[in-house]
């Protein structure tokens, strides 16, 4: 389903988008409009009015010596001097209000629009691309309403104005300057369509190196980490480059255009003057007549001289406007039915029939079915790419499965009103968007209309209150930018309280503590299970030990459900489950945040697997707790492999020359390679998370094997068999892929 593009605003290339656009604005705002016109009509008949008097002050006041008219002529000039500055001062300020109005209606439609743009939308749309139409376009068009526009209209106006005076005086004079325009503005003709193309050309050009600056600097502590930085050098250089030289073009071929109509409307306004001058020789044209006919022909030649220079601008504006209509036809919303049904409050059950979903071409869901009674806590879990988030963006209703519905009490998600189904959802995210608003207004986001005594009962509820109330301000301590004035713990209880102040029917956990320290999950799990009573609970987390009370949990693999239960049942089963919660086990944190790992665990590392516990236990304890930032980089490509890492808690990429091959989360191990030889890396790992690993050394590694014979000679053919089933390694410690399509750490 299409929806129409808001705001007036329609699909039409450059110059067309702009009349379209413009004769809708004149619509919503025809008064203003009409008075502006007015007013130029009025300071029209000004410039006619002087060419008038001239006329009888040189044909007769002057041949007559009549002191009584010349007077009179120039009172009539007076008066009309003072009308049409009255008229110009009223125009300016008129024309000022209209142009910001008209602007901000224009700015707040389309952030309304691209606000509420579905997510395919928002896939097709990067970030920094409509942040440069919103800023760039729009200040554009902020130029063109108070500058450009007036420009070309009230010199449109004079010069067809003068033109209608001259035919009134002498019509021959006239009628050769409608003959000689089309000559004089041809030049103008030819290059306008031109300049047009180039304007939309370089505007896109630069919104791709404010996509390349927005990009940089929001990967810019991954991109320190690793180095990076002349990758993205060379990216900007390359779209700085390639904008530098779409915008000579159009500065060239904006300048041609001015200089060509200029020296057209001259050359016509001399031509036109010639005509006149013959004719006041052959005594047809009096020399009055012929002064007024010069002052109007240079008025109306000055007047198309500004038109043809508006004419650039106006092939800019075209574009800008352009690129905005794009904006609002693309920003499309979720569709929405024409007669939606109001959702009342859920009482029996949430349901997935049949669903299939995915993005673009990649399947993420393929036919899950399972049901979520009313009042229970079910939980979502798997591996990275399970389809978990694909099931949570079905949930809230922010993408419509390809196949298959979601029902609310037997009730299709997509034929009820949006704002009942969202106003049901209490979402408790992983990194919670807090703003650099007071913690009250920080939490009131979770209800608009909500008081203080209801904020203050959220934030007790999610135990919040008292750490607020011990702060100078209380409430209204700012968060800070992105909530950098909270610990990670206060940030999740904001999120609570902000979720638990809509009072919702269905309260919504994705990854709500897969960030936290053990012990901070551990209270925020503990206030979780106590807020959940009476509500119905969905959990998406990787975090198995946060979901073991869970009244059923759903095992997603490769977009299916593939276990089903609960925790105990699950674990007695022996199937996925089990195996993804026996490789998050075997881990203990002490008082001192150091992490302990049992050798029975170690055995599920596959390089580990044939060693006795014997051998297994001293390696356990001389493993290392390392902790990492988001963005932190815990190796680079090319550095020499030394040591081996566990992910006790967090996520990390694996990543090389800027693309991702894997994401590593809890249990996930990486860089057993490099126990055996040292290696250069064949990718990076960063964390995305805050991150804690535990390391082993090749060094200690070695060491604690050496009274045991026979353990390394096994260890070293299976490195090479791993070696030689994905390349070839040279002396210098490389390896060199057979596909590229693959990687080793």
């Amino acid at each position: 389903m299409t929806t129409a593009p808001s705001a007036g605003l329609r699909r039409a290339p450059g110059t067309r988008a702009l009349l379209v656009w413009f004769g809708r604005l004149v619509a919503r705002r025809r008064a203003a409009c009409a008075g502006i016109v007015l007013a130029m009509v009025v300071q029209l008949g000004f410039q006619l009015a002087v060419a008038h008097g001239l006329q009888v002050i040189i044909d007769g006041a002057i041949p007559q010596r009549d002191v009584g008219l010349l007077l009179a002529a120039l009172l009539a000039l007076a008066l009309a001097f003072a009308l049409g500055l009255a008229a110009a001062l009223w125009q300016a300020r008129t024309q000022a209000r209209l142009a910001t109005s008209a602007l901000r209606d224009l700015a707040a439609r389309l952030f309304t629009r691209v606000l509420r743009m579905s997510s395919a939308s928002r896939r097709q749309l990067p970030a920094a691309e409509v942040l440069s139409r919103l800023t760039t376009d729009l200040k554009a068009i902020e130029q063109g309403l108070q500058v450009i526009l007036p420009v070309a209209l009230q010199n449109g106006i004079f010069a067809l104005g003068a033109l209608a005076a001259v035919v009134a005086i002498e019509w021959r004079v006239a009628l050769a300057t409608l003959l000689g325009a089309p000559i004089a503005l041809a030049g103008a003709h030819l290059l306008t369509p031109r300049a047009a193309r180039a304007s939309e050309e370089c505007a896109a050009d630069q919104a791709r190196v404010t996509a390349v600056v927005e990009e940089s600097l929001g990967a810019q502590p991954a991109v320190q980490a690793l180095g990076v930085e002349p990758v993205f050098d060379a990216r900007f250089d390359a779209e700085a480059r390639r904008a530098e030289a779409s915008g000579a073009r159009l500065a060239f071929l904006s300048h041609f255009l001015g200089a060509t109509s200029e020296y057209g409307v001259t050359l016509l306004v001399v031509a036109i003057i010639g005509v006149g001058a013959a004719l006041a020789i052959s005594g047809s044209l009096t020399t009055g007549a012929l002064v007024a006919c010069c002052s109007l022909l240079l008025n109306a030649g000055w007047a198309a001289s500004a038109v043809g220079d508006a004419l650039a601008g106006l092939t800019r504006l075209g574009g800008s406007v352009a690129r905005l209509d794009d904006l609002a036809e693309r920003a499309e919303p979720l569709p929405q039915k024409p007669d939606p049904a109001p959702l009342p409050p859920l009482t029996r059950a949430i349901r997935f029939e049949a669903v299939r979903f995915g993005y673009d071409d990649r399947v993420a869901l393929d036919g899950v079915s399972f049901e979520i009674p009313a009042g229970s806590w079910v939980a979502f879990v798997g591996p990275s790419g399970s389809g978990k988030s694909s099931v949570l963006r079905l949930l809230l209703r922010l993408e419509d499965p390809w196949a298959g519905r979601v029902t609310w009490d037997d009730t299709p998600v997509d034929a009820v009103r949006l704002d009942d189904l969202r106003r049901q959802v209490g979402l408790v995210p992983q990194d919670p968007v807090l703003l650099d608003w007071s913690l009250r207004e920080n939490i009131r986001l979770g209800a608009p209309a909500a008081g203080d005594d209801a904020i203050a009962a959220a934030a007790r509820a999610a135990e919040l209150h008292a750490v607020i109330e011990a702060l100078p301000d209380g409430y209204e301590t700012r968060a800070g930018e992105r909530g950098g004035g909270l610990s990670g713990g206060q940030r999740q209880r904001l999120a609570l309280a902000r979720a638990l102040v809509r009072d919702p029917r269905l309260l919504v956990l994705d990854e709500a503590t897969s960030a936290l320290d053990a012990e901070t999950e551990a209270r925020i799990n503990a206030t979780l299970e106590r807020v959940a009573r009476g509500r119905t609970v969905v959990s998406v987390t990787h975090r198995l030990e946060s979901v073991r009370r869970a009244d059923r949990i759903f095992v997603l693999e490769a977009g299916r459900v593939v276990e089903a239960g609960a925790h105990d049942e699950l674990l007695a089963r022996g199937g996925r489950y089990r195996s993804l919660y026996e490789k998050q086990s075997g881990f203990t944190e002490g008082a001192d945040g150091n992490v302990q790992v049992t050798a029975e665990r170690l055995r599920r590392v596959p390089l580990l697997e044939s060693l006795s516990l014997e051998v297994l236990e001293p390696l356990a304890r001389h493993f290392v707790t390392e902790r990492f930032e988001a963005g932190q980089a815990v190796f680079r490509q090319g550095a020499r492999g030394d040591r081996f890492y566990i992910v006790v808690r967090g996520r990390v990429e694996v990543e090389r020359e800027g693309r991702r091959f894997a994401v590593l989360l809890d249990g996930d191990h990486f860089g057993e390679i490099a126990l055996l030889e040292g290696v250069r890396r064949q990718a990076s790992v960063v964390a995305q998370v805050p991150t804690v690993c535990l390391s082993l050394t090749r060094q200690r590694f070695w060491e604690l094997l050496l009274p045991h014979e026979g353990v390394r000679e096994a260890l070293v053919r299976q490195m090479q068999e791993r070696i030689s089933a994905i390349g070839t390694l040279d002396r210098d410690g490389g390896v060199t892929l057979a596909d590229p399509e693959k990687t080793i750490i």
